[in-house]
């Protein structure tokens, strides 16, 4: 792997750019086990990512800043709450899939927890 260039001014997105409402982020909630800090948008009953951590496995899988999930394990997220209890619950079996909405089409995610 060759290491990725740093990116240019025309490289960063604002957040308006990646959808992601600026007064929302300050609620946005960091979540250890999937490496990401997101929020509950209201309005579209979705979750949006505003930070991945650079090592987290989400992003082996495509995912990125301003990307937007609405289930898990095949149920409806209704809250920032809701999805701590969702993984917690997840991480007996070892694994978390994630339902993306990525352009219109939509995406599945599935994140394997280590072992503790």
């Amino acid at each position: 792997l060759s290491p990725t260039p740093a990116p240019t001014t025309t490289d960063i997105k604002s957040l308006a750019d990646l959808g992601i409402d600026k007064y929302q982020v300050k609620n946005a909630v960091y979540y250890p086990d999937l490496g990401i800090k997101a929020y509950f948008d209201e309005v579209n009953r979705e979750m949006v990512i505003v930070a991945i951590d650079p090592q987290a496995e989400i992003l082996s899988k495509g995912i990125q800043i301003g990307d937007r999930f609405n289930m898990a394990n095949d149920t409806k997220i209704f809250s920032a709450e809701d999805l701590r209890i969702k993984i917690k619950m997840a991480k007996e079996n070892g694994k978390i899939t994630l339902i993306f909405l990525k352009g219109g089409e939509v995406d599945t995610v599935t994140i394997n927890f280590s072992e503790e």
